[in-house]
């Protein structure tokens, strides 16, 4: 088979044929040994070109784009995905590449576009690797993408083209680029991107939306007042119609800003665009939108593969935030989206389509561009819907156990325990789960009886083990350095804090602690050698892999936990990264539920009833030694 090849430069284009090779693999599932074998073969054809494929022309060429071109960072998101399905060295090479082809794109402030191009390629580059580099480039991106924002009017800008059309044109598109935001929060605990994502979202929610909850595609506002001055659809058939795409955007945005920040608003505006799009009397039977909703030629009209895609993808995580009843009508419709988008109607045949995985995809109908063609974010929304179905039914046979590592237990006057704590023992003994629990030291000499008789009915419950946690769980500032428990001081000091806390449990409650974590996770070369004075202590939780000790050291598995960040449960976070890693043997997830309130309890419930669910064993610590 001949391929053409149209690669776009920013000024100039050429054409280049070659004929690629043919690999296939076995994989665990039909539909994505398909997309395996497709994948593999772009991989091949594609080489170390330093352009990346971005969509097919009507003419049937392929378009390689450079990294300003919004599509530029889908393919290597693909990749990435199939990394994460495969756990294959192949795809973590050939998504490296296409990955550092973009990398200069961190600076650039001239579009909204940063998380399509950023997040979906360095965002999963980051989440499945942990790598540094990964990690500034998306901290750059952020920075970049908040030069954008203008206060007045409560929103980042779109696009700087069209002056003569827009004073200040915000697209409903630019809901998907308030991830990398939200993310660049949780890393660097600076709120400025937190509270610019939170009010584009509240902005947008405000006006670009009519009664029935279709949007608009384009709102451009006053920047000195921040008034609307005119609301269009540039990409749709008319400025009243409902563009499938913007809907499929709006869906998909608000329902990841209503997990980001737990503000029922956006899920409720999430669940009205739901309603749009799933009780349209124009939504065909096979659940593929037109390309819009009102669209003159229908039903001839052409299809988007794409908005089917992202909504599909977008209600598998609806599905996962609303009540049974309504969760289940999401996940169905997202289920038979994807059914029909797996059907030889949409996945292309491996060879096929410019090896893109799916068919029949708009890009921008109203100017005569990219109509019934593949597109690079297509295949990459249609690969997460795929991935986030098979995390949510569990269709997958995760290796490893759990440890619930829970930290933080103290006394409190009045209490004995706080009245989270006691919420979260409840949940325990109600699931039936064994949960370790990290007591600080100094609460066994401030507490009284009713604080220790509190440790001792859970203990003996059988569902709890308690852990020595430090003494004082305090930090320093010394000469300018930070000095932990178990960090930046002697072994002598550390041997004393260790014996402390392990002496206090045997006289005040009658047990021996087994297991030791740090407080705050800080350790150092000395840990290791002050713990060799405790034979009792066998167990060391977040030690370091690789440490010449007689300990079982569970050590840190970056992306899984049960909060991100710190202090904040989210179930989403964790299922959408403890694929990836279930081939573990044995992963500690962290939580603090002093700090919880009932909302993020619940969240954490939520993780409990799906690994119970997926068959996932939780273990003590003890049942290592």
């Amino acid at each position: 088979m001949r391929i053409n090849v149209l690669i776009l430069l920013p000024c100039a284009a050429a054409i280049m044929s070659c004929t690629p090779n043919n690999q296939s693999v076995m994989v665990r599932d039909s539909n994505m040994k398909t997309v395996t074998n497709q994948l593999n073969q772009a991989v091949d054809f594609l080489g170390d070109t330093s352009r990346n494929p971005a969509y097919a022309t009507e003419a049937n060429a392929l378009v390689l784009v450079p990294s300003n071109n919004h599509l530029s960072g889908f393919f290597p998101g693909s990749l990435w995905r199939m990394y994460e399905f495969s756990r294959d060295e192949k795809w973590l090479k050939a998504a490296s590449h296409f990955t550092a082809n973009i990398e200069e794109e961190k600076y650039n402030r001239g579009t909204h576009d940063m998380g399509f191009k950023m997040f979906c390629s360095y965002g999963n580059a980051y989440r499945l690797t942990r790598q540094r580099q990964y990690r500034d480039v998306l901290i750059q991106s952020a920075r970049s993408l908040i030069t954008r924002y203008n206060h007045n009017v409560g929103c980042i800008r779109s696009w700087d083209h069209h002056a003569d059309k827009w004073d200040y044109p915000v697209i409903i598109d630019n809901m998907m680029n308030l991830e990398l935001l939200f993310w660049a929060t949780r890393e660097t605990s600076d709120s400025i991107y937190f509270k610019i994502a939170r009010k584009h979202a509240e902005t947008t929610l405000k006006n670009h939306f009519r009664e029935d909850n279709s949007s608009y595609h384009v709102v451009s506002y006053d920047t000195l007042t921040g008034e609307v001055v005119k609301k269009n659809t540039h990409q749709g058939h008319s400025h009243e119609s409902a563009w499938a795409r913007g809907q499929a955007w709006g869906l998909y945005g608000f329902t990841m800003t209503y997990r980001e920040t737990g503000d029922k608003k956006f899920l409720e505006k999430a669940r009205g665009i739901a309603a749009f799009i799933l009780d349209h009397p124009r939504l065909p039977v096979d659940m593929i939108p037109y390309w819009d909703f009102d669209a003159p030629d229908i039903p001839e009209a052409e299809r988007d593969a794409s908005a089917g895609a992202i909504i599909a993808s977008a209600l598998y995580e609806l599905s996962t935030y609303c009540g049974e009843n309504e969760g289940d009508r999401y996940l169905d419709a997202a289920n038979r989206i994807l059914a029909s988008l797996s059907s030889a109607e949409y996945l292309a045949e491996p060879g096929t389509n410019n090896f893109f995985l799916l068919k029949h995809s708009v890009g921008n109908h109203p100017r005569g561009r990219q109509i019934d063609v593949p597109l690079a974010n297509t295949d990459y929304y249609y690969l997460e819907a795929n991935l986030r179905k098979m995390k949510l039914s569990g269709s997958w046979k995760p290796s490893g156990s759990i440890v619930l590592k829970l930290d933080d237990l103290k006394y409190v006057e009045g209490g004995p325990v706080s009245r989270q704590w006691d919420d979260f023992a409840s949940l325990i003994m109600k699931k039936k789960i064994p949960a370790s629990i990290g007591i600080i030291g100094n609460s066994l000499e401030i507490g009284n009886e009713d604080y220790f008789e509190w440790i001792r009915e859970r203990n003996e419950s059988g569902y709890f083990e308690f852990w020595n946690h430090g003494y004082e769980h305090s930090r320093i500032m010394r000469n300018d350095q930070e000095i932990y428990e178990f960090s930046n001081s002697s072994v002598q000091d550390q041997v004393t804090t260790l014996r402390k806390t392990q002496d206090l449990a045997r006289e005040k409650l009658g047990i021996e602690f087994v297991t030791f974590g740090a407080p705050y996770n800080h350790i150092d070369q000395n840990t290791m050698t002050a713990l060799e004075e405790f034979p009792e202590i066998s167990i060391w939780l977040y030690g370091r892999a690789g440490t010449n000790t007689t300990k079982t050291v569970l050590s840190w598995t970056p992306t899984v936990g049960i909060e991100y960040p710190t202090h904040w449960p989210v179930f989403y976070h964790f299922w959408n990264s403890f694929y990836f890693y279930s081939v573990e043997p044995v992963i500690v997830i962290q939580g603090h539920p002093n700090s919880w309130s009932e909302s993020q309890l619940r969240e954490f419930e939520m993780i409990v009833d799906y690994l119970k669910e997926i068959g996932v064993p939780i273990i003590k610590p003890s049942s290592l030694i």
